[in-house]
Parts: structure tokens; sequence; C-alpha cells
């Protein structure tokens, strides 16, 4: 595995397993989130994300996380790999709020000069948490058509429903790899 996009809902870990992915096999991580949000939370000028992940898929190497619609159709040309983690709503939820709990108490920079605050993340009509229940069942439903997709027939799906299904997954990666993984 060369070329790995870690995909699943809001709050599911695929940051951290993608970050965690391309230590064990030596491979650059790219979060989309950090190349898609300028700051004061604003969207990209229209063509720039999809230049930059361009760039990013030309690489001979690479492991992304995110689930941008529109980055589709340039990573999958060339991805070897989509990990799915097809976790249930309520863990999503209840990691989406440890998460968004922590940086918006500490404060934490995201990408440009963006912060999560309270308002924006538990009482904004653009909540995340909101985001995730409204999109959950459509999401789930997408990536099962694309996993069966003919036009996808050349990437390896691996769908992961649990954190512990996670884990030895990752596990069989890091075996797989051998010791030259990192």
């Amino acid at each position: 595995m060369k070329r790995i996009q870690v995909v699943g809902e809001g709050g599911s870990g695929k940051t951290s397993l993608a970050a965690e992915i391309g230590v064990r096999l030596g491979l650059p991580h790219t979060e989309l989130d950090s190349i898609f949000w300028h700051p004061d939370w604003q969207e990209p000028p229209p063509g720039k994300f999809e230049a930059q992940v361009e760039e990013i898929a030309a690489g001979e190497a690479w492991v992304v996380d995110g689930n941008y619609s529109r980055s589709r159709p340039i990573l999958w040309q060339r991805v070897e790999t989509v990990v799915w983690l097809d976790y249930p709503l309520l863990l999503c939820l209840w990691r989406l709020l440890r998460r968004t709990s922590r940086r918006v108490f500490s404060g934490k920079m995201l990408w440009g000069t963006n912060r999560e605050t309270f308002g924006k993340a538990f009482l904004s009509k653009d909540s995340l948490f909101l985001y995730v229940i409204k999109t959950h069942r459509r999401r789930r439903q997408t990536y099962l058509e694309l996993s069966a997709s003919p036009e996808f027939a050349h990437i390896q799906f691996v769908r992961l429903r649990s954190p512990s299904e996670t884990n030895r997954w990752l596990d069989s990666v890091t075996s797989a790899a051998g010791p030259s993984a990192g």
C-alpha cells in the first residue's frame, strides 16, 4: 500500500488513523481539512483546493484523510486503498464531543487561524454535530455504492466497523509491511 485514503464520519478518527498509517509505513500524511479551510473558516478560492489535491495525488506514495467529494475524482484515479471507518453514529458523536470539548476549552489552533468555539460547535446551525447526524446514513450509503461500483474496481476497500477491528487491521498492516515500515 503506497496510496491510501481514510474516510469516515466526523469524529470517527480519520486523522488519527491516517497519521498512524503514515508513521508506520513511512508515508507522507495530509489532512484534507488542513488544505481546505482558510483563515476565519473561509473556503478556498475556486480550483485552489483541487490543485493542491492534484499535487498530492501525483506523488508516488501518500496517505490522506477526509471525505471531500470534490477530491474523489482526483484521488481515486491513483488511490490503491480506501480505509472506511464505518462506526456507529453514537460512537462518532461521543468521540466528536470529546475532541470538540478539548479543542474548545484548550483554544487549540486548527487550520489557518481557525479555532473551534463553544457557540459554533454546539449552538450553531453549522454545528458539526448536526452535520454528522444529518449525513451519517447518507454517507454510509454513498460508500457502500462507491465500493461496489465497477468504476472503482481497482481500489481495495477496507471497511472497519469498530475501533477494535481498526486496531487489528492496523496491526496487520504493520506486520505485512515488515521491519522497514518505520
